[in-house]
Formats: structure tokens, C-alpha cells, sequence
């Protein structure tokens, strides 16, 4: 019976990881076509999240979070208003996500952005 077990969590952890790793490689085939991360759909948004290592706050939907992620995409150095510090840092965490997802760094960001002469 045991061993049945380990063998059904086997195969279900494989799965995921598939998932994952399929999930990972439509948003770089997005990326590449010059789609916004707020333009993938739920599963891939979610599953690039938690391959990033950013967790949607409790209570708030992938929808919310994609209309978040679109914000941030006009604008990525919009000021976070948020009383709920789980929320902050979760669009602290979505903005870095944002700004690498479009090759926005230190180096290449416009005038008026940290980093930039």
C-alpha cells in the first residue's frame, strides 16, 4: 500500500514540474513575442509567479494580480499605496518581476528612475 502511494506522489510531482516547466516556457515564447505578462493567461501568470517565488497575497484573485501586473506595465515606478504589508510586498515583488520581464534594470531604465544618470 506504501508503495503505491510514493508512486502516485511520484507521478503527481512530476506532473506539476511539467506544468512548471511548460508554463515557464510559453511566457518566455511570450516574451519573445513582445507580450505583456498581464497577456498570459491565468495558469501561465500563476505558474510564472510561483516559479519566481511570488505568492499572490491571500484573498486576492490571479485577476486582481493580473490588473496589478498591467499597472505596473504602464507604469513601473508608480508609488504602492497599500495599507495590508503582505499586499506591499507582494507589489514590491510583482514590480522587480515587471521591470525584468521587460529588461528594465538599473542600466537601461529611463530618466527620472533609480539607477539611471
Amino acid at each position: 500500500m506504501k508503495r503505491k502511494g510514493k508512486v502516485a506522489l511520484s507521478i503527481l510531482a512530476a506532473v506539476m514540474l511539467a506544468a512548471a516547466v511548460a508554463a515557464l516556457l510559453l511566457s518566455l515564447a511570450a516574451r519573445e513575442r513582445g507580450e505583456k505578462l498581464s497577456g498570459l493567461s491565468d495558469e501561465a501568470f500563476a505558474a510564472l509567479l510561483a516559479d519566481q517565488g511570488v505568492a499572490i497575497p491571500k484573498g486576492m484573485s490571479v485577476t486582481s494580480a493580473k490588473e496589478l501586473t498591467a499597472a505596473l506595465e504602464k507604469d513601473p515606478d508608480r508609488p504602492a499605496a497599500f495599507s495590508s504589508p503582505a499586499t506591499y510586498r507582494f507589489f514590491e515583488e510583482l514590480r522587480g518581476l515587471v521591470k525584468e520581464y521587460d529588461g528594465v534594470t538599473p542600466d537601461t531604465a529611463g530618466p527620472g528612475t533609480v539607477g539611471s544618470p
